[in-house]
């Protein structure tokens, strides 16, 4: 008769049946969970959010404020995931909840099939124009699919969401296909040598930068006037902020980053050296 009565969205009949019901002790604890789920389950429908008196059913009632939350499409769904799953091990950065958690990392793996799709495209017999038109297509449907899509379920890169991966999805195929176009079917192909070497070493570039900068922020000294420094913040104060403005030191900063790290990649691109995992 409960579950009858939630189905014809019957809720204050259905507490009527559940006061109606014996009490349960803490002995008889399945029954117990079931009586206290259908009451909060009731009031949820009802009231269109969740009992302020949930009980404590430790793993189980994360779950069922995970189901609860997704019913309600609260932004915190992810977040009970997260500490069902990884519970102690959440990124400190963020501490409640995990941009690679559980939620995150499905579509994650959507986002990398992408390119596995695109790349068994590449790998077929179609011709060059054939298979820019097929990359220029699809990536105009996946975009759009993404921008309508965010109107329910946000654009979110932070917990990666399946807006987010349909929309940057959509945009990286289409710029692939500009440049595919341009390269290889128009055969303009001086301009790209940069990329050419940065990508042939990407993996490489990619962990040496981030640790080089991260040394940066460690490495500290004093200045004159006694003051602690980092070699970062040294760096940048004499040779960007002395004369420019600071959101022109702080570009100009990351530009020379950027072409401090591909001089370093033109020399093993010159001695064919092609660091891979």
């Amino acid at each position: 008769m409960i579950i009858d009565s939630i189905n014809k969205n019957d809720f204050k009949k259905t507490t009527k049946y559940l006061n109606n019901l014996p009490k349960f002790s803490g002995n008889d604890t399945l029954n117990l969970i079931i009586y206290e789920s259908l009451k909060n389950y009731n009031f949820l429908f009802e009231n269109k959010r969740m009992p302020s008196n949930d009980s404590t059913f430790s793993n189980l009632s994360l779950i069922s404020r995970a189901f609860q939350s997704c019913y309600l499409g609260q932004k915190q769904t992810q977040s009970y995931f997260d500490n069902l799953i990884l519970g102690g091990h959440l990124w400190s950065a963020t501490k409640v909840w995990d941009p690679e958690g559980l939620l995150s990392t499905i579509p994650a793996i959507s986002s990398a099939m992408l390119g596995v799709f695109t790349g068994e495209l590449l790998q077929t017999g179609k011709s060059k124009e054939e298979k820019t038109s097929w990359m220029f297509f699809s990536g105009t449907v996946i975009m759009f699919l993404g921008y309508v899509w965010d109107a329910w379920f946000p654009i979110n890169k932070n917990i990666w969401t399946s807006s987010y991966v349909l929309y940057t999805g959509g945009l990286a195929l289409l710029f692939l296909a500009f440049c595919y176009w341009l390269i290889d079917v128009q055969s303009y192909k001086k301009w790209s040598k940069p990329f050419q070497v940065y990508g042939l070493n990407a993996i490489t570039v990619f962990f040496l930068s981030g640790i080089v900068g991260r040394l940066m922020t460690l490495i500290k000294f004093s200045t004159s006037a006694g003051d602690s420094i980092t070699l970062k913040q040294f760096l940048y104060e004499s040779l960007f902020l002395s004369w420019l403005e600071p959101i022109n030191a702080s570009l100009l900063w990351a530009v020379s980053y950027i072409f401090i790290w591909l001089g370093l990649m033109w020399i093993l691109y010159a001695k064919k050296i092609f660091i891979k995992v």
